[in-house]
C-alpha cells in the first residue's frame, strides 16, 4: 500500500486501507477491511487486525484482535487473543483465547490462554491459564493463578491460586 507509508504484505493485507496513516500488516489478510481510518498499528500473522479500525495497537498472532471494529492502544498477542470485540479500547491480551469474547472490555490485562475469555467489562486482570474466566460484567477484579474466578458480575474481587474462586473477595 502507498497510504501514508504503509506496508502490506500478504494477499488482502491492507486490502481496503485508504486512510493516510502509516500501518505494518503483515499475513494474508493482515488489517483487510480497514477502511479510511485506523493508523500507526502492527499488524502480523493471517487476519490480524481484520476490520482495525484504531490507531497505536500491536496485534500479532493468527486470528487475533480480527473479528472486531475498533480497537485503540490495545496489545493482542496469541492465536485468537481478543477475537471478538468492538470499540474497545487499552486492553491487553497475551495467550490463545486470551479475551476471545470481549464485546465492551476496556482497560483489561488477560495473560494466559484463556484469561478473561468472556470478559465484557473494565478494568479487569487476570493472570494465569483460564484465570478469570467466570468473569462477564464486573469490574476491577484481580485473578491470579490457574482457573481462578469469582462471580460473574463481581467487582473489587481478588482471587489468588488455583481452580478457586466464585465465593466472593478472598484469597488462597
Amino acid at each position: 500500500s502507498s497510504n501514508g507509508g504503509s506496508v502490506a504484505i500478504g494477499h488482502n493485507a491492507l486490502k481496503t486501507y485508504t486512510g493516510s496513516f502509516s500501518n505494518v500488516a503483515i499475513g494474508q489478510g493482515a488489517g483487510q477491511d480497514m477502511g479510511s481510518s485506523g493508523g500507526q498499528n502492527t499488524l502480523v500473522g493471517d487476519n490480524a487486525g481484520y476490520g482495525c479500525k484504531g490507531f497505536n495497537s500491536v496485534i500479532i498472532g493468527f486470528h487475533a484482535g480480527s473479528a472486531s471494529n475498533t480497537q485503540g492502544g490495545e496489545t493482542i498477542i496469541g492465536m485468537q487473543a481478543r477475537y471478538f470485540g468492538n470499540n474497545l479500547a487499552g486492553n491487553t491480551a497475551v495467550g490463545k483465547d486470551a479475551l476471545l469474547v470481549a464485546n465492551g472490555a476496556v482497560n483489561c490485562t488477560a495473560i494466559g490462554k484463556g484469561a478473561l475469555v468472556a470478559c465484557n467489562s473494565s478494568d479487569n486482570t487476570a493472570l494465569g491459564e483460564a484465570a478469570g474466566y467466570s468473569i462477564t460484567t464486573g469490574t476491577d477484579n484481580v485473578m491470579i493463578g490457574k482457573a481462578t474466578q469469582g462471580p460473574t458480575t463481581a467487582s473489587n474481587t481478588v482471587v489468588i491460586g488455583s481452580d478457586i474462586g466464585n465465593q466472593g473477595n478472598y484469597s488462597n
